[in-house]
């Protein structure tokens, strides 16, 4: 069934530092490919903020293997990529303010 749910990310950023939070338990190779998008920032990434119902959120590539984190999750193979987009999105957006301030 195709479902849209709608979960919280949020930044709170300082210079070069960010503090990203997800929702649900997020698979590490997320954080790992946001902070290959952002070399230059420090990154901290929390999880299982504000949202009981994510559950479980693996790489697409994870789904091809199974596994029990798999089976459990509540959510589509992509919504973790989906939520790292929408972290790297907010990211640019704040930097690109930073920037602005700075001039």
């Amino acid at each position: 069934q195709d479902k849209t749910v709608r979960l919280p990310v949020s930044l709170l950023g300082f210079n070069q530092m960010a503090l990203v939070s997800w929702p649900g338990e997020v698979f590490v190779e997320h954080g790992l490919a946001l902070k290959k998008l952002f070399p230059k920032t420090q990154l901290l990434i929390a999880e299982l903020i504000d949202a009981d119902d994510a559950g479980y959120v693996p790489t697409r590539e994870s789904f091809r293997y199974g596994g029990y984190e798999v089976s459990c999750a509540n959510l589509m193979p992509g919504s973790g990529e989906r939520l790292v987009e929408v972290a790297a999105t907010m990211l640019r957006e704040f930097q690109r303010r930073g920037t602005e301030n700075a001039e």
